[in-house]
């Protein structure tokens, strides 16, 4: 009946006042409207942060507060039961929305998130509810693994927390699933035995179904098979030396091959061979160039510094053509390189490419990061990895119009942090061999760049890529004169807030660029 009489009361009032109006006194406009109730918040949206917290934003409007309901376990959006979190008396910023965290949630749960716009004294005028549902992801209670200290080439200790709980840790590879002591979660420490040397684990430990944290190590080298390179040691020489896929393990040193005039020089490998750290917190560094002669090359935890004397990092040049070769690069950090990293030589050539968990930074690169001219890379994998102060020259990957043996090339370029991709002439993606181009999950910034602009080409796959500061992407936001063969206009713009810009630490601050998980995993924390 309240409601009734309001509304009659606006409604005569109303009808007076056009009555008392004619054509010759025109009333005075009608600038607010007061309903009787608030309008639901509009534009309402729940994106999950930092594993266990929810951001909720909506538009705001004249409520005087918003309340926020939180319902557990409820996919459907039911709102039955006993909400889990109840948040009163949320005001409006200065801003054109309304945003609120809930935070401490559990993980691996779907919650139901409901707001009504309130106005004080009158709960008649709440508005109804605006809803949405999101899942939580697995929390992450684990610390980083003390490499120094809890790995062995058999072992690792995982830690967490002293005191929360778990029941188990379940181990892969292998699928074993190992049980929690009472003493351990005491201690927050469990060491998992028998693992295989140079391996890489994953650990999730466990409370009940729900997972509290999830992390990967691997265990150290086994020194029994492979050939121990020490400071001092004549690295020619062993390399002279080496048998077809024989593995160096190099103890933590700088070691420098350096050419008559004293700078970084080129070795030729004829031989297939593998190069790691023995320990992978304190890394070997390599100061040198090499050429790869008929030879496949395999590098793990390795610095590989071209001290801006070296040119090119990996050249094919010589090898005999109709083969097939395999490069592979593993959790690196790669500086120094002037001209290209990778090079065919311009020999018939198909090359297997991955390069994944690297680091690429300080590149004056004249051409090209990876430059296939002769033949074509078979794969070519980029995963995990972050560029920065990366030069591409007149493009970061060029791949020319040719064929080996009917092989059909595919480029993977996901979950990378891009920075700088200034190539200042055919485009980031200079592809022209007809190879299938996935494009997913990365977080491209600061760059000036563009995909292609030239024909003929294969577009991209597109999916969930960032592009903060870097204009000529997306179709929309492109510079004047510009003109791309393709944009990926699905793309977000979000400033990921570089916590260290200067220094390399790229660690992501905005909440939206890490609900999206694209970019170089590293960085989201």
């Amino acid at each position: 009946m309240k409601s009734l009489k309001k509304l009659s009361i606006f409604a005569i009032g109303l009808i007076a006042v056009l009555g008392m109006s004619s054509c010759s006194d025109p009333m005075d406009e009608i600038t607010s409207l007061v309903l009787d109730r608030n309008f639901a918040p509009v534009a309402f949206s729940a994106k999950v942060i930092n594993k266990t917290n929810i951001k909720l934003e909506w538009n705001k409007s004249d409520a005087d507060s918003y309340t926020v309901e939180v319902y557990a376990n409820d996919e459907n959006m039911e709102f039955t039961g006993t909400p889990v979190r109840v948040i009163t008396g949320i005001t409006a910023g200065s801003g054109p929305t309304v945003t609120y965290t809930v935070e401490g949630l559990e993980g691996e749960t779907f919650y139901s998130v409901r707001v009504k716009a309130v106005t004080e004294g009158d709960e008649d005028r709440d508005s109804k509810w605006s809803t949405a549902v999101v899942q939580t992801d697995a929390e992450q209670i684990l610390f980083d693994v003390d490499e120094e200290n809890d790995i062995t080439a058999t072992s690792i200790t995982i830690r967490w927390p002293a005191g929360q709980h778990a029941t188990s840790v379940f181990v892969t590879p292998g699928d074993v699933e190992y049980p929690v002591t009472a003493d351990e979660v005491a201690a927050g420490a469990k060491t998992i035995s028998g693992l295989t040397p140079e391996q890489t684990y994953t650990f999730v430990l466990k409370n009940g179904e729900k997972t509290r944290g999830t992390i990967k190590a691997k265990t150290a080298i086994d020194l029994g098979g492979a050939i121990v390179v020490k400071p001092g040691d004549d690295l020619k020489a062993k390399l002279d030396a080496a048998e077809d896929g024989d593995a160096f393990a190099f103890m933590p040193g700088t070691y420098t091959m350096l050419n008559d005039e004293g700078k970084i020089g080129t070795y030729t490998l004829t031989k297939n061979v593998s190069f790691k750290s023995v320990r992978s917190y304190d890394r070997a560094v390599i100061q040198a160039a090499f050429v790869l002669k008929d030879a496949d090359i395999e590098m793990t935890q390795i610095v590989l510094d071209g001290n801006k004397d070296a040119g090119i990092a990996f050249d094919y040049t010589g090898s005999t053509a109709g083969q097939t070769r395999t490069l592979k690069i593993e959790d690196c950090e790669i500086k120094g390189y002037t001209k290209d990293f990778i090079f065919d030589g311009k020999v018939n050539l198909a090359i297997d490419i991955t390069i994944n968990n690297c680091i690429v930074h300080d590149m004056p690169l004249s051409q090209r990061f990876v430059d296939i001219q002769g033949g074509v890379f078979k794969t070519l994998k980029i995963t995990n990895s972050t560029f920065y102060k990366v030069s591409g020259g007149d493009s970061f990957i060029r791949a020319d119009a040719k064929s080996v043996n009917g092989v059909s090339p595919a480029a993977i370029i996901d979950h990378c942090t891009l920075d700088g991709m200034n190539t200042s002439g055919k485009g980031v993606l200079y592809i022209r061999n007809g190879a299938s181009i996935v494009f997913t999950n990365n977080n491209v910034t600061n760059s000036k760049g563009l995909f292609a602009n030239f024909t003929p080409f294969q577009t991209p796959t597109f999916e969930n890529n960032n592009y903060y500061a870097s204009p000529n992407f997306v179709e929309s936001t492109k510079e004047e004169g510009v003109t791309a063969k393709y944009y990926d206009n699905a793309g977000s713009a979000y400033d990921p807030q570089y916590a260290g810009y200067d220094s390399g630490d790229l660690t992501v601050g905005s909440d939206d660029l890490k609900a999206n998980k694209c970019g170089d995993p590293r960085w989201i924390k």
